[in-house]
Parts: C-alpha cells; structure tokens; sequence
C-alpha cells in the first residue's frame, strides 16, 4: 500500500476521490450491464411468452379444438357407421364421380363447408379403406397400421392426434382421428386431415427482433413448424443430433441459453398442458449483446462525463483548502528543527485561523520546554546509545531470568543467537528451552551451583550445551542474584560467554605438556638404556655362533628380536622429544608419497589389502622430510590395521582454503566416541601388541610442521587429515 501514502492532504484526497469514482464507476458498470442485460432479457422473456401463448391459444382454439368437434361429430352421424359397416374389407381408392353419392353425401357437404380440410377418409376392422379425395397412384396398403388408425383405436370414442405429415405439394397436414360404432365395439375409424398452412404463415410472419422465430414441435416431439430449415420438418431433435432442444422441456416458461448449429441462441420454450405441444422462441445471443452494448454507451457515457465533473469540482475544492494546511505544514517543519519565532502564521478569519493561534501559543511553550529539555535529552541519549552498544554487540550473553511474580527468562541479548543458535524470541516463548540445551551430564552440576548462591553471592561455572545443529560448546557462566527488600532472591543477572576455544587450547596445551614430558624423559634415558643394551645384543650375537651353544640357536634369536623391539620402541621415544636434529628444506608432499609407495604397496600387499593414491596439484612445503615419512608411515599402517581383509586405503593430497591436506582414509568401524577423545594421548592404545606412542608421534610431527591433525570418523571408515598451512610454514 506504498503507492497510497501520498505526503499531501490534497493528493491524498483527489486520489481517494478518484479511487471511489472509480470503483463508483466499476460498481455502477456492473450493475448497469446486469440491469440493462436484464432488461433486454426480460424484453425477450415477455415477447417470446406472448408469441408462445399466442401460438399455443391459436392452435388450441382455432385448429385442434374445432378438429375434434368436426372429427367428433362426423364418427357420431349414424351414417358414417353405416358407410364403413358397408366397406367391409373393400380398398375403394376411387374418383368421385365413380362413388355412391348417397353413401358419402354428408361427408362431401361437410368437407365443402370447410375450407382447412385438405381430405377425409374411413377405414373398417375388416381392413377397407375409402378416402376422399382422391390420392393418385396409391397401392394398396392395410390402413389398421397407420398411426392415426391405432391411435384411435386406443382411445374409442375419443377424437386423438397422431403425428402430421407431408401430403403432396409439400403441404403439412394434422391428422385428427376417432373411432366408429359403439366405444365397446367399434367398426372402424374416420380420420380428418385438417390444414396448417395457415398457421405455417403466420409463424413465418412473426419476427422476434432481425434474428428470431418461432418453431413448434407436437407431442412426440416432432418438428411440425420451421420458419428457418424445412429439413427440419416431421424430425426430432434427437434425430437431428440436437440434445439441447429435447432437455428444454424442463425449462417451461424459463429463458436458457443453447448452442444450435455453432451459434448461441437464447431459447424460450411454452409446453402446453393439454395437448403437449411446445411452441419455442428463439433468438441470436449476439443480437442481445449488440442491444446491451448500445444501451450501455449511452449510459457510460453520461456516468463518465459525470465522474469527471465531479473530480474536477473536488480538485478546486482540495486546491483551496490544503493550501493553508501547506503553510501550516512548512511552518511545523521550521519548529522541528528547533526554531521557535513569534507570529510564525499570517492568521485567517477562519477555522484555519483558529488553528494558526493555537500553534501560536504551542510554539510558545514548546520553545521554554525545549530549552530545559534539550540538556536532559542529550546526556540520556549518550547514555542509551552507551548501553546499546554494550548489549546488542557484545559477544557474551547478558540475561536477567525473574523467580517472582512468576518464573520466566525476562531479558537475554541477542548474541545468545551466535552462541546457541536459538534467537532470544525462542527462549521467550519455550520456557524449558533453557534446560534443553544444558548437557544432561552438566545439568545437576549447574542446579548445584545455582543453589549455592545463597552461600556465595557469585556464582562461576563452566558446562556444556547443545547448539541449534546438534553441536556441542563449552560456556562459562558468572550470575549474580537479585534481592526484594524482604531479602529474597527475585531474579538472577548474569553473563554467559563461549569458552569452547578456550577449552580446545587447554587440552591441546594439556596434551602437548605430556608429550613434551614424555619426549624429555625419552631424552634423557635412550642413552643410558642404548648402550647396555648393545653391549648385551653383541654377546648374544657372539655366544650364539659358538658351537657349544647352536642348539639354543631360536632362543638367541628370540632374545635379539626382544631387544630389536625394545630399540624400536626407545626410538619412539626419542622422536617425541624437541630436541632432535631437524632438516627443513622446500619440497613437494606428493614427492615424498610417491618415493615411500612401493613400501606401502608391499606391506599392504603383504595384508593382503591395497592402497590407493588420489594426488592432486598443490604448493610446496617447507618440510623435513624424514619426519613426514615417519608421520606417513605411522598413519597409513594404523589405516591398514583398522581396515578389512581387502579393504583399500586411501591416500589424498588437496589444496583447501589456502591449506595443503593430507588425508588418510580407511574402511574399517567407526571410532567410539571415548576412544575419540584420547586420540594422541602417549601409551593409550587399543592394538594388543601397540606402544602408544604412534599418533603421539604424528602430533608432533605435525605440530613442529605447524599443522593440525582433524579427525573425521563413521561407519564408512575414518579420515585422518593433516593440515598443513601454507603460509605459516614457507
């Protein structure tokens, strides 16, 4: 809603103004064009309901009724019973003049007493057939089958329709039956075949708009008037593939818009009760659509012109009334920036004066409160900007969590967010999301500590906690308690600041303390224990050549091998110490993997396990090379040991970060978590014939190299990568 906040009165009001003609306008349009739609509807509706009713009244009144009474009467004359009693079983499809005129004398006075008779005939149960007039060309053919003949017969003594038909000269003609005799036993049929030509005209003539007429279907559905398709005559709309015309006789007297032949059409549709012939109107939607669309100009136009006369008035009015307001806005901004002159307004003789005198008189006080204020408000400014400062950027957690009147954390800053990956609005709404980061070993510890306060009024303490990713993080917690005036603790204030580093520094200073302890007491004894220990190898060795002593030529063997091992382990020893001779030269790491692997190959073979090399382009280091064999050999025969039988080591240089890694892998278990923790500690082993001292070497080696050892474990292997900086070591 940007787009709206306009920063004047008057845009405010010419665009509020223009939103409502405009929606006013929209509205109206709407409403229009439904009332205009429903108009031209209605219009349709009331003429195609009169057309419909005419026809059907015309129908009723001036064709079926009098057929009936005509057809109804001529079966009651006892002559025409006499007639078809004599027929018999004759086909007498003959000329007038060949006739007996005193058998047909009534019937020929009738039917030139009616000028919409187009022919007559009688039929007998025997199967006789006498028309009049005379139909040329007519084989002979049993009239009992025809429809008009079983229609009668299933209603005797009744005058009954049967479908029209197209006599010759393509004249429509209604076929109006009744039987003869008595309604128990009736001899035969008289049929009436009663003209529609005048009823076709007068459809045909009647016009709804340039586009409608008017067609009428009987009973059975049949089209018996179609001012527009003579096609369509003596068909049903099922026959002529036209669904939506036979479901309109659910919609008697209702308007529903149909499909027919590709073009909409608007479709009125009379049932009458009696007969059950249906007159429907039809008409061109378009026709209706350029109607509304022409009454719907004429209206916009005029509801446009007075849309724009209106928003021209209210432009003038906005013009006259924000122009004071503007200078009463001009003059308030000049006191904003703190100037307070008298008369600041040429005042007006209206609403707007008044308004001018009391900003007067506000201007005035305002000014003597400024000058006492703006003091106070600069040294409070200094102060909270101060504070801000402190407690939105430090590093360290400031809290204040209340006991009274109710248990809740009510302030912690927002670096808990760094910290602990929890925002402070998180630790607002979950109460217990302070327990849950607290390490579940640490917690009853931290409860220990926060009961003592009492005791001790500080409280200083170091515990673990989870982070948002599952991580864990060292922090150290100072907190202080707040007393009521009745001496009670109420609140706890305190800081918490991440301590993780700092513990990471203590054991690594820890860890290195002891290899440094161990590598001066291997200094300070290889001596001593080297040379005995030579001199007791020489005489073994000497001893056992002797001839006198070739039977115990194993066990001088075994006795040498002991003490081969003890040197070894001594030379362990020695390589913790700091004080070995050292060659640091440039050169490159996969120079020194590459001379090594046939020895690795071979003892991997030997295990019958292999190794496998993944080196890439990366910097030179300043090295000694000696020790990076050692701290090579030590890693990849630990990988050999942990891994299966044909397991694959895998041995890997990369640059990262501007970093030189070399990355041992295995395919042995994954590391328990508390053989993890004491990874480099001397003489901890988990071999049943291993020193301890083989990582403890690696640390240092790495460590004199400037480089860090990260250990990476799961249940695909074990990565051991050390990282060499780059920098630091050229």
């Amino acid at each position: 809603m940007n787009m709206f906040r306009f920063r004047t009165i008057k845009k405010r009001l010419l665009t509020g103004v223009f939103l409502a003609c405009a929606l006013s306008y929209v509205f109206c349009g709407f409403v229009v064009t439904y009332l205009a739609e429903k108009n031209v509807r209605d219009d349709f509706n009331k003429l195609a309901q009169e057309y419909a009713v005419g026809v059907q009244a015309r129908i009723n009144d001036k064709i079926l009724a009098p057929a009936k009474e005509d057809v109804a009467m001529l079966a009651g004359d006892k002559r025409t019973e006499v007639l078809v009693t004599k027929l018999g079983s004759d086909f007498n499809n003959r000329m007038p003049g060949t006739m007996e005129e005193q058998d047909i004398q009534h019937l020929l006075a009738f039917i030139k007493t009616h000028d919409k008779v187009l022919g007559a005939a009688i039929a007998s149960e025997e199967g006789g057939y006498l028309p009049y007039t005379y139909v040329p060309n007519v084989g002979h053919f049993d009239p009992r089958v025809r429809s008009w003949y079983k229609a009668a017969m299933a209603n005797p003594g009744k005058p009954v329709l049967s479908d029209p038909y197209m006599q010759i000269g393509n004249r429509m003609v209604l076929a109006v039956s009744q039987t003869v005799g008595s309604i128990d036993k009736p001899v035969g049929v008289i049929v009436w075949g009663w003209s529609l030509d005048t009823l076709t005209q007068e459809l045909n003539s009647k016009k709804i708009g340039k586009t409608g007429y008017v067609m009428l279907l009987n009973e059975n559905d049949k089209i018996v008037i179609s001012p527009t398709r003579a096609e369509w005559l003596l068909k049903t709309p099922a026959e002529l593939n036209m669904p939506e015309l036979s479901k309109l006789e659910s919609a008697h007297g209702q308007i529903r818009k149909i499909s027919l032949e590709g073009t909409e059409k608007l479709a009125y549709i009379n049932v009458d009760p009696t007969t059950g012939w249906k007159a429907l109107c039809l008409i061109d939607s378009a026709e209706l659509t350029a109607e509304v669309r022409r009454l719907l100009l004429a209206i916009w136009l005029v509801f446009g012109l007075s849309v724009l006369a209106v928003f021209l008035l209210v432009t003038w009015v906005a013009t006259d009334i924000t122009r004071p307001i503007t200078d009463l806005a001009s003059c308030t901004r000049t006191v904003a920036k703190g100037e307070f002159p008298e008369g600041i307004l040429s005042l007006r003789e209206d609403e707007l004066g008044m308004l001018s005198r009391s900003f007067n008189h506000m201007v005035n006080e305002l000014a003597a409160a400024a000058r006492e204020q703006k003091q106070y408000r600069q040294t409070l400014e200094e102060k909270e900007r101060q504070f801000r400062l402190l407690a939105e950027n430090a590093a360290d957690v400031i809290y204040l969590y209340r006991f009274k009147p109710e248990r809740k954390l009510e302030y912690v800053s927002p670096s808990v967010a760094a910290v602990t990956g929890y925002s402070p609005e998180e630790y607002y709404v979950d109460r217990r999301l302070l327990s849950k980061v607290v390490h579940p070993e640490d917690l009853i510890q931290v409860k220990a500590h926060l009961a003592n306060l009492l005791v001790h009024g500080t409280v200083l303490t170091s515990f673990r906690v989870f982070r948002r990713d599952g991580s864990i993080i060292w922090v150290e917690q100072k907190c202080v308690p707040v007393f009521d005036e009745a001496g009670a603790i109420i609140a706890l204030e305190g800081i918490i600041r991440d301590v993780t580093e700092r513990k990471k520094m203590e054991d690594e200073f820890y860890r290195l303390d002891r290899l440094n302890v161990v590598g001066q007491m291997a200094a300070n004894i290889a001596h001593e224990i080297r040379n005995p220990m030579a001199v007791v190898r020489g005489y073994l060795q000497y001893i056992s050549r002797k001839r006198d002593f070739a039977k115990y030529k194993e066990q001088f063997q075994m006795m040498t091998d002991e003490l081969d091992r003890a040197n070894h382990i001594i030379t362990e020893y020695l390589s913790l110490s700091k004080h070995g001779f050292v060659d640091f030269k440039t050169a490159c790491l996969n120079n020194v993997i590459e001379a090594i692997s046939p020895l690795l190959q071979a003892e991997a073979a030997g295990l019958e396990k292999s190794i496998t090399l993944d080196l890439e382009n990366i910097s030179d280091l300043y090295m000694d090379e000696k020790q990076i064999r050692q701290l090579l050999l030590n890693l990849v025969r630990n990988a050999l040991e942990a891994s299966p039988q044909g397991g694959v080591v895998t041995i890997r240089t990369y640059e990262d970060n501007g970093d030189v890694v070399l990355s041992v892998q295995d395919q042995g278990e994954e590391i328990p978590p508390d053989v993890m923790e004491k990874l480099g500690t001397p003489f901890f082993t988990t071999k049943e014939q291993g020193t301890g001292l083989g990582l403890p070497v690696c640390y240092r080696i790495a460590d004199s190299h400037h480089g860090v050892i990260q250990v990476k474990t799961g249940s695909n292997g074990s990565h051991f990568d050390v990282r060499f900086s780059v920098a630091a070591v050229l």
